[in-house]
C-alpha cells in the first residue's frame, strides 16, 4: 500500500529558465541554537557536472517561510560541490565541501569552445592547489575561518556526537602528498573505500580511525551517520552495483573503528539521518527510479527495523534530483530540503523544500 506524507512544498531558490548558471544542487539543512535555518548547496552551475560550481549558503529567520539569496562561501578556480552544513554550539556553523577536477569527465560530458577554453586555462598546478575535501568554521561573530583539509567527502558532511567529537564518514579522497593532491586523485575518488575521520577541536584537525571496504564489484559512497542511544553509531551508505542505487546500513560499536557487514535496507540514495525529538530516527533519501522524487523512512528501534518508502513527492521529471536532508522545526514538524526541477517546462534544478508532520507509525 502506498504511504504518502501530507507535505507542503516550497521553493528556496529557482533560477529563471535558460539561465546559463542557474543549476543548483546537493543541499544540506541545519538549525542553529538561535532558531535560524541554514541551507548549503552547490550553485551557479551549468550542469550536474561542470567547471563552474560555487559553494553557497541560504538562511531563514522565520522557520523556513522566507529565505535569503545565496551567499557565496567558496569559489575556487575549479568546481566546488556537495556542500554540507552542521550547526555547532554558540550558533557556529561548520561548512563542508569538496572540489572536483572536471577535466576527468570532459571527454564524456563536455564539448564546445567555451568548456575547452576553461580547461585550457587550468594548469595542473592550479588544480593541485585547489583540489581536495575541506571544512570551514563560521564563528559566532560571523567570521569565516580558513579551510581545513579533511581527507574524506560525503554530501551532508560530518555529525557531532554527544561527547562533542565531530564524526565524518565519507569516501576517501585521493592521495595527499607533500601538502597537495596528486593529479590522479579523481580516479582514486571513484574507486576508494569509505573512511572514518574524527575531530576533537571543532574541525581544526582530523585523524582517520577506520575504514569500510565494499565487496568486489560494488561501490560504497555518500554515507551519513547518526549516534544511537547506547553510543553506537549507525551509518547508512549509498551502494551502487551497475545503475542500481541501494541503501545499506552498518553499525559500529567502538566509535567508528570497526563496522558490521552492511545490510540492504531500501532502494534509493543517498541518505541523511536525523533523530526527531520523539526519539524516532528519520532517514531521508532520493528516489531516482520512475516515481522520481523524495522519500523518507522511519525507525522506532534504533535501526533494527525500518518503515520504508514514505513518499514526500514523486513528481520529478527525471533522475536528476534528490540529496534530501531534514531538520526538525519549532513545532515538531520536519522540513526536508532537496534539489529538483520545480517546473516541467523549466529543466533547471533548484533548491526546494517540503514541510510535513510525523505520521502515525504502527
Amino acid at each position: 500500500m502506498e504511504k504518502r506524507l501530507h507535505s507542503e512544498h516550497s521553493t528556496i531558490y529557482q533560477a529563471r529558465k535558460n539561465d546559463f548558471l542557474g543549476y543548483f544542487g546537493w543541499p544540506t539543512v541545519c538549525r542553529t541554537e538561535d532558531g535560524t535555518l541554514y541551507v548549503s548547496a552547490s550553485g551557479f552551475r551549468n550542469n550536474h557536472i561542470c567547471p563552474f560550481g560555487k559553494s553557497v549558503l541560504f538562511s531563514s529567520r522565520d522557520d523556513g517561510i522566507t529565505w535569503s539569496l545565496p551567499e557565496v562561501i567558496n569559489d575556487s578556480k575549479i568546481d566546488d560541490r556537495d556542500a554540507g552544513v552542521l550547526a555547532l554550539k554558540g550558533n557556529k556553523l561548520l561548512y563542508s565541501w569538496f572540489t572536483s577536477d572536471t577535466r576527468y569527465y570532459k571527454d564524456k560530458f563536455f564539448s564546445g569552445p567555451l568548456y575547452q577554453a576553461i580547461y585550457d586555462s587550468w594548469t595542473d598546478e592550479d588544480v593541485q592547489r585547489e583540489l581536495g575535501t575541506f571544512v570551514r568554521m563560521r564563528e559566532t561573530d560571523g567570521r569565516w575561518n580558513r579551510k581545513v583539509f579533511t581527507g574524506v567527502t560525503a554530501p551532508h558532511g560530518p555529525i557531532q556526537l554527544k561527547n562533542g567529537r565531530l564524526f565524518y564518514i565519507g569516501r576517501r579522497f585521493g592521495n595527499f602528498k607533500n601538502g597537495r593532491y596528486r593529479a590522479e586523485s579523481m580516479r582514486d575518488l571513484c574507486c576508494s573505500p569509505l573512511r572514518i575521520s574524527v575531530s576533537n577541536d571543532e574541525g581544526k584537525s582530523w585523524m582517520s580511525i577506520g575504514e569500510i571496504l565494499p565487496p568486489k564489484g560494488v561501490k560504497f559512497c555518500e554515507p551519513h551517520a547518526v549516534e544511537l542511544e547506547n553510543g553506537n553509531i549507525l551509518a547508512m551508505i549509498r551502494t551502487q552495483n551497475d545503475s542500481i542505487f541501494e541503501l545499506r546500513q552498518s553499525i559500529s560499536c567502538d566509535g567508528g573503528k570497526t563496522w558490521s557487514n552492511p545490510r540492504k535496507i531500501a532502494n534509493g540514495a543517498p541518505p541523511h539521518l536525523l533523530r526527531h525529538s520523539s526519539g524516532i530516527i528519520i532517514c531521508s533519501y532520493g528516489y531516482r527510479s520512475p516515481g522520481y522524487g523524495q522519500r523518507v523512512m522511519f525507525s522506532k528501534d534504533e535501526g533494527e527495523n525500518w518503515d520504508i518508502d514514505w513518499i514526500i513527492r514523486d513528481d520529478g521529471t527525471d533522475w536528476d534530483l534528490g540529496y534530501p536532508s531534514s531538520v526538525e522545526k519549532k513545532d515538531g514538524s520536519v522540513l526536508t530540503v532537496y534539489y529538483q526541477a520545480s517546473e516541467k517546462d523549466n529543466p533547471i534544478t533548484g533548491i526546494l523544500a517540503s514541510a510535513w508532520f510525523m505520521p502515525d507509525l504502527v
